[in-house]
């Protein structure tokens, strides 16, 4: 019992990849899906794509020092509102400690898998990379819009839950291949001043690339592209004039 509080208080670094090789990797990926897409020739409507990407600038590309209690809080506080259930708070209760079981120190003292964390269940293997890496993303989102906003409120907010007020859909929930919706808004607020509406898409990545694994394959990369598109896809006033990370 003991040890369960001190692992989930204990400050891990963890390593902030952003810069301009990762976006010219990301548009390597965006034109590959074209090209794609292109051959299929079954495109409903073009791509609604962030026209141009860019790294995150200044303090807010330093590595995020969370503990695994920032990271459960984050998450817990962007998706309250979007989930019902009577067992659903015990079951995301013990998936959180697993996933809290998953991560600790790596060699070079930044965060890192654990050996539970690099073998799981297969079923699991999916849902911990989906949860963390929401986790993550959205914490340094978080992070990006109160080092421009210092003196505003900043919340994370589950999108669904905002947008099935009045944009429900009208049929089954699609796949991620359809038109998927953005993940997150974050809103940073001050009194008797309009909100800033940020929209936000995050993914997790359990892909093992090799040596051969050419980065217009790397699902890494294609996540991102295809987050630009979602971003996008759903915007506030007029095209590519709402701000998303």
């Amino acid at each position: 019992m003991e040890e369960v509080p001190k692992r989930l208080s204990t400050k891990i670094p963890v390593r902030i990849n952003s810069n301009a090789a990762l976006v010219t990797d990301t548009n390597k990926a965006a034109a590959a899906i074209d090209r794609q897409r292109a051959r299929k020739q079954d495109e409903k409507e073009p791509s609604s794509r962030k026209p141009e990407l860019g790294p995150l600038q200044g303090a807010d590309r330093l590595d995020l020092v969370p503990t695994p209690w920032d990271l459960l809080s984050v998450f817990a506080r962007a998706t309250t509102l979007a989930r019902h259930g009577r067992g659903r708070g015990l079951a995301e209760h013990w998936q959180g400690l697993k996933c809290c079981q998953a991560m600790a120190n790596g060699p070079s003292g930044h965060l890192a898998l654990t050996e539970d964390g690099q073998s799981p269940e297969l079923s699991y293997r999916a849902m911990q990379a989906r949860e963390l890496g929401r986790a993550f993303g959205l914490a340094v989102a978080e992070r990006t819009v109160r080092n421009r906003f210092p003196d505003h409120m900043v919340s994370p907010l589950d999108a669904e839950a905002i947008l099935l007020a009045g944009f429900a859909r009208s049929g089954p929930r699609p796949s991620l291949g359809a038109r998927p919706r953005l993940d997150f808004f974050i809103e940073a607020w001050r009194p008797n001043e309009p909100s800033r509406v940020f929209v936000v898409t995050v993914n997790g990545n359990h892909q093992k690339a090799t040596k051969r694994t050419v980065k217009a394959d790397r699902s890494a990369f294609k996540q991102l592209a295809r987050g630009s598109e979602r971003a996008e896809h759903f915007h506030l006033a007029e095209w590519n004039s709402t701000p998303c990370l």
